[in-house]
């Protein structure tokens, strides 16, 4: 019965039965077969959802009762590393968006042995031998042969062409397990209403039984090695391949209570079905468009009439081209025109009329629908819950809390399945390896408006002393036991570095004078003046006992500063840096002003006093002087430019 049965029995029709009603498949091999047509050649619907799920896809967290957090990084790095954990979970769950139904298992690759049996191909059984080879050797032995589904060769021990059976040895290393994703299409699901349990079987594609069925030589290995046994006797039996109940995991789309589904998801297509079907109508009429009416229909034409001599007041008149020469021969004129037009556009072309051109179309702009298209997106995007900011990526998200928090409330069943995901393949995983399965695993959740908050509040917790260091740690995706190491490996470079400078200054005679009670008493006796016993510090506030410069104080220069120093401060050297530069800064604007003979003889006690200080003081004297210079040399040009005189004569 029609939802709108009851309006059509006084006159009205349907309004539930639309075009898009009526051309939804019922079937769901059909509906899953019309969503990937759909995700396939609509990309912004299908870009959209996949923001979406995207969105949810964060690390993997393990925790559990003896799992430490070594055991936890070196599961999250295996799964990332050989399994892509964090987008195969995405790809799982674009499989269930699309179909409504997503498959997965994990496979152990094996290694095949050939056993001998003693039988031959006809039938008849001699002695067993029991012996066994891999069947990459035997394929390149004598008379290898695979007739489906048996295998034969010579045995070296019987010398007689045998069958053989298949002994498969499972290769569970960690780096050779493998999870793959099953197409939608070939999985069949045994289901019991009463318990819900669902039994899932294999629909073996035709291609593939037809490659093992008419195996070939040629066709190498990789089809025999990798078949596994049960595959090999379900193609033989024709019949389907079952899984065993834990080695499958189905990521399914949830739909209502009353809809028998027979334990398949439905494709949520389906409720989006009538807007994708008008988006598309008004797609469709704007490529039309686009087609026909983006670029001009060009005419060219002669003009209707053209003035000739025809008799009449003053000898001329209209006559109509077509008079004067055939419709054929006006066409070809004007095309060969055109063609010299487009091999040589410089060119001057000579026609015997008058020639017109009209435009047709080109108004596309205001022919295509782009607000009916944009109106429908939009409404398929609300429908499918998908803020339009996400799949026009503007990237406003992070400005609206509340419109995030619903969002991610909304679309809870996505980082669910993402979830259960995880935990199914560490469980199978962890088997395979015998490794311990940790009590949680899950991925860590999405809370990107209330992520900045919490890390506030647990550093202002943990400044306090109320809440520990790794919990702090963890909340800025940090590890606290490797930050602790990190800060005492720098405590330990550090110090080298410290000792390394400490030797340096010990090297260049520093380091002694720095020392307190150090003296310049021999210094001052190479002078043969002044007395050892000076005060112990420097009077009027100069750097460590520095000479004030006596260009502040009006003063004339020291001749002798390096004298004059060692005599106030009985040679103590500053044990701050900046006083020590202080000190090299004086000394070099006195040594400028000193007489050369006064300069060189203290400059020579000051390297002999100390080699460091000499060093900064002489580059400070050379620096001085390039100033002087430069600014000697700006005043003689401002001299010449705007003083207008002569220069001055050569010295």
């Amino acid at each position: 019965m029609s939802f709108g049965s009851n309006l059509t029995r006084v006159g009205f029709t349907d309004p539930f039965r639309t075009l898009g009603h009526t051309l939804a498949p019922m079937a769901i091999r059909e509906l899953m077969l019309y969503a990937e047509r759909i995700f396939m050649f609509y990309g912004r619907y299908s870009n959209a959802i996949a923001r979406k799920v995207k969105y949810f896809l964060t690390e993997p967290v393990f925790e559990g009762d003896g799992f430490s957090d070594k055991e936890a990084t070196e599961l999250s790095v295996y799964l990332q590393e050989h399994h892509r954990i964090i987008s195969f979970a995405g790809e799982m769950s674009m499989d269930k968006q699309c179909y409504g139904n997503s498959y997965a298992t994990l496979l152990v690759p094996f290694k095949r042995f050939l056993v001998c049996t003693g039988r031959t191909a006809q039938g008849q059984r001699h002695k067993i031998c029991g012996f066994r080879r891999l069947l990459s050797e035997a394929f390149y032995s004598e008379d290898f042969e695979f007739r489906f589904p048996n295998f034969y060769s010579v045995c070296p021990i019987c010398k007689i062409k045998t069958q053989n059976d298949i002994d498969d040895k499972r290769d569970d290393r960690a780096d050779q397990l493998k999870l793959k994703r099953w197409s939608p299409h070939e999985i069949d699901i045994l289901y019991d209403p009463y318990s819900t349990k669902c039994h899932y079987l294999w629909r073996i594609p035709e291609e593939y039984k037809n490659d093992i069925k008419g195996w070939k030589p040629n066709k190498g290995l990789h089809l025999l090695e990798n078949i596994p046994k049960n595959v090999l006797k379900a193609i033989a039996l024709n019949t389907q391949f079952r899984f065993n109940d834990d080695a499958i995991f189905h990521m399914k789309d949830a739909t209502y209570g009353g809809i028998e589904n027979r334990g398949y998801g439905i494709p949520r297509v389906l409720g989006n079905l009538q807007t994708i079907l008008n988006v598309q109508v008004i797609r469709k009429q704007h490529e039309a468009i686009c087609m026909d009416f983006v670029v001009p229909l060009r005419v060219v034409s002669p003009s209707q009439q053209i003035t000739a001599p025809v008799g009449g007041e003053d000898g001329h008149g209209t006559q109509s081209p077509y008079s004067m020469l055939p419709g054929a021969n006006i066409a070809s004129s004007i095309g060969s025109m055109l063609a010299r037009w487009r091999r040589d556009p410089a060119s001057i072309q000579i026609a015997p009329f008058p020639i017109q051109m009209q435009l047709l179309g080109g108004n596309a702009q205001q022919l295509a629908p782009k607000d009916l298209l944009e109106y429908g997106e939009a409404g398929l995007m609300d429908e499918v819950d998908v803020p339009a900011e996400m799949w026009r990526g503007s990237m406003q998200l992070q400005a609206m809390p509340i419109a995030i928090r619903l969002f991610e409330s909304s679309n809870k069943n996505i980082p669910d399945d993402h979830n259960a995901f995880l935990r199914w393949s560490v469980k199978r995983i962890q088997q395979e390896l015998n490794g311990q399965v940790p009590s949680r695993s899950y991925f860590k959740p999405v809370t990107i408006v209330d992520d900045e908050q919490k890390r506030q509040l647990l550093l202002q917790l943990f400044a306090g002393g109320q809440v520990t260091g790794r919990r702090a740690y963890k909340a800025l995706d940090m590890e606290w036991r490797q930050e602790q190491e990190g800060l005492a490996d720098e405590a330990v470079e550090m110090s080298e570095i410290q000792a390394d400078t400490q030797r340096k200054m010990d090297q260049r005679g520093l380091a002694g004078s720095l020392q307190p009670g150090a003296t310049g008493s021999a210094m001052m006796g190479a002078q043969g003046g002044g007395a050892a016993g000076g005060p112990a510090g420097a009077a009027g506030g100069a750097a460590a006992g520095a000479p004030a410069d006596p260009s502040q104080a009006g003063m004339a220069p020291n001749p002798k500063p390096v004298t004059s120093y060692l005599q106030q401060t009985a040679g103590r050297v500053p044990n701050d840096p900046q006083e020590l530069q202080a000190l090299a800064d004086s000394m070099s604007t006195q040594l400028v002003e000193t007489p050369e003979p006064d300069r060189n003889s203290e400059l020579s006690l000051l390297r002999r006093f100390n080699e460091f200080l000499h060093e900064l003081v002489t580059k400070r004297m050379e620096k001085y002087r390039s100033k002087i210079r430069s600014e000697a040399g700006n005043q003689a040009i401002s001299q010449l430019q705007g003083g207008g005189g002569a220069a001055p004569p050569p010295q």
